[in-house]
């Protein structure tokens, strides 16, 4: 597992319908051709993955919280690469049989996008070009 999976500099996201290319590889790298839309976050937001074991096997469930400047109000299925201000490969979070959904909650003070992912893998990693 990642120990510096919190030093978030940049959230990115592309709809599903604009993805491109997507080749997962062997290695656990992914390299992904899409439209990126850079989300517009306030504050560095929140990662955590955590392990466990059902009857179907392994899980791995990605749990993402942010601070948004505005609403984005994404309804879309869509994949999300996560950059890391320690220069590593990004992760990229969902893929074209398990999306990620947006979910935001707005109050008067703060504007909150948050989203759940389940897979049987951890996070891919963006594979170097």
């Amino acid at each position: 597992m990642d120990s510096k999976i919190n030093s978030i500099c940049k959230v990115e996201f592309a709809r599903l319908g604009e993805i491109s290319d997507y080749q997962e590889s062997p290695n656990g790298t992914v390299l992904v051709t899409a439209a990126w839309q850079v989300l517009p976050i306030a504050r560095p937001p929140r990662l955590s993955v955590s392990e466990s074991l059902t009857k179907g096997g392994r899980v791995f469930e990605s749990n993402f919280s942010a601070q948004l400047n505005y609403k984005v109000m994404n309804k879309d299925l869509l994949i999300v690469r996560i950059s890391f201000s320690d220069g590593g490969q990004p992760l990229i979070i969902g893929n074209r049989d398990l999306p990620v959904r947006f979910q935001e909650s707005h109050e008067l003070a703060a504007k909150t996008l948050t989203f759940s992912h389940s897979s049987w893998h951890y996070p891919y990693r963006e594979a170097d070009i």
